[in-house]
């Protein structure tokens, strides 16, 4: 059973609900699920997320450059780790504003199905994040309903895997420890747009994809990448940055596909994220330039990603 829904009074059977953004669904989120499916009674108890629209950072910091993963797409991993109901709240300024009481009496507790709840280990709510998970126990002890806090799921240099953590490899460059955190490959996706031209003169011809800003850019290089364009994948190298050798000051994301001819101008591409290549440079002529990119077409070639 998977169904996404608006009010968790729609859930009409015995749940376990989890609460949280799940931005990225990496494999804290997806080591959280698998504990709760563990303390299940049965499989006749269902598995309920209950999750934000607008991510909150976007609404009360106006975030760019910051989410792991589109909204859809959470919904499809969610769903893929288990979770049978997916519960998104809209958040708005005014919602921010709620007390944790507030909160879990409008939104969670009025449902008289809802067995037992399971929390993260740095779960936090309402106004500021101000709700401990000792209040949401508290709270729930008065409806009669468990709360559990999970366990953390560490990496292998015993760091507690987080989005946040995330965020931050990639804005390093980070991505292959990043896309071992995600438990697979970062990705963008975006339609093509046209850039300058300058690809196909020199022999490389970049496909320019435009994103959504609320999306994380990794960190200004050149990677190695993998294109999807209608269920097909091709090797690529991508690079994210400012064109220093043109003088250009705004970022851009260039893709320069191995094997691909195809005129795809307005059309959607999705990026997956393999490795970094090197920093951004600054060429003295555009000889130079055409030479290290054959440099790194052969080095993505080499590549077994």
């Amino acid at each position: 059973m998977n169904k996404s829904i608006s009010d968790i009074q729609e859930i009409e059977c015995e749940f376990v609900l989890t609460i949280g953004n799940f931005d990225g669904v990496h494999k804290g989120h997806v080591s959280l699920i698998d504990q709760i499916k563990t303390l299940k009674s049965s499989n006749l108890i269902k598995l309920a997320a209950m999750t934000f629209h607008p991510h909150p950072h976007v609404v009360l910091f106006s975030k760019e450059d910051f989410l792991l993963e589109r909204p859809d797409n959470k919904s499809k991993l969610l769903f893929d780790a288990g979770v049978d109901f997916i519960i998104t709240l809209p958040f708005t300024r005014d919602f921010s504003t709620l007390s944790p009481t507030e909160f879990l009496t409008k939104y969670v507790f009025k449902n008289k199905l809802l067995k037992m709840v399971c929390l993260g280990h740095d779960f936090n709510f309402g106004s500021n994040k101000q709700g401990t998970f000792e209040d949401f126990a508290k709270l729930g002890e008065s409806q009669n309903i468990q709360i559990l806090k999970m366990q953390p799921f560490g990496s292998s240099n015993n760091q507690n895997i987080s989005s946040s953590l995330i965020r931050r490899m990639l804005k390093e460059g980070n991505v292959k420890t990043a896309n071992e955190y995600l438990g697979r490959n970062y990705s963008l996706d975006g339609g093509v747009v046209k850039g300058a031209g300058r690809g196909k003169l020199i022999g490389f011809p970049t496909a320019n994809m435009n994103i959504d800003k609320t999306r994380l850019t990794p960190k200004i290089g050149v990677y190695a990448t993998i294109t999807q364009y209608k269920g097909i994948r091709f090797q690529s190298i991508t690079n994210i940055g400012r064109n220093p050798t043109f003088g250009e000051g705004s970022v851009s994301i260039e893709t320069y596909i191995f094997d691909f001819n195809h005129d795809i101008y307005g059309e959607n591409i999705e990026l997956e994220f393999c490795d970094f290549i090197r920093d951004e440079i600054k060429f003295a002529n555009v000889n130079d330039l055409i030479s290290q990119i054959s440099k790194d077409v052969e080095l993505r070639k080499s590549l077994n990603v």
